[in-house]
């Protein structure tokens, strides 16, 4: 509920909110309190300051899977706002080989998003993937 009554405040969201936001990632439990609360909230920081960025590529290597896939989700904004495919890139980079079912998804949205933003740059990240992949291709994948 929180997290529904702060989002339409998210301009006013700075760095200092982030720990309050990162405590409320512990008691995360499903997929649609996550992205909530990594697309509504963490995204709207991270799509104003891009020095968050380092700070989800240290949630994508956490053992909690949820903070996996709020590092994905989290950046998303960034890319649909600003096009920046590169920080997203950096950030799914050590979710490819994620298996946890939660964090896949997340990564092929994120990775859709960026296709749809910057093809080439995209395209050439998941080139040097398609081989490396441990479980079939996604969506996402290039033909």
């Amino acid at each position: 509920m929180a997290v529904h009554l702060l989002s339409p405040l998210e301009r006013l969201l700075e760095a200092a909110h982030w720990p309050v936001f990162k405590g409320w990632m512990r008691g995360v439990r499903n997929r649609d309190h996550c992205d909530s609360l990594a697309c509504e909230l963490l995204g709207a920081i991270v799509a104003r300051d891009r020095t968050f960025v380092r700070v989800l590529r240290h949630w994508a290597i956490a053992s909690n899977p949820w903070f996996r896939r709020a590092a994905a989700m989290a950046v998303w904004k960034r890319v649909g706002q600003m096009g920046d495919v590169d920080a997203a890139l950096s950030v799914c980079e050590p979710l490819m080989r994620d298996r946890h079912p939660a964090v896949v998804e997340a990564v092929d949205r994120v990775l859709a998003g960026c296709l749809a933003s910057d093809a080439p740059t995209t395209e050439e990240f998941l080139e040097r993937w398609k081989r490396r992949l441990p479980f079939p291709k996604p969506s996402y994948t290039l033909p």
